[in-house]
């Protein structure tokens, strides 16, 4: 697929007979989202392993998207939520 141009993106819903992945048909990209999921965490946990004692990692980490788990007030309290 190097070098091929998609006009759009499809991700396949996960359990219906088939896989469909990383494959393009008549100029259009399709991606299982179940595949494409496990690809980007897998990802991020080998980025954060190399990044997280770095010093421009430490320096950015409070400004960016996290987990809170008790909520985040004034907004939702006492449910986890990410922002």
């Amino acid at each position: 697929m190097k070098g091929l141009i998609s006009k759009k993106i499809l991700f396949v819903e996960p359990d219906h007979g088939m896989v469909m992945h990383n494959n393009e048909i008549n100029d259009v990209l399709n991606i299982d989202v179940e595949i494409f999921c496990k690809d980007l965490i897998k990802a991020a946990s080998e980025w954060y392993k190399k990044a997280k004692n770095t010093d421009n990692f430490k320096k950015n980490y409070e400004k960016t998207f996290k987990r809170y788990p008790d909520g985040l007030a004034p907004y939702i309290v006492g449910i986890p939520v990410y922002g």
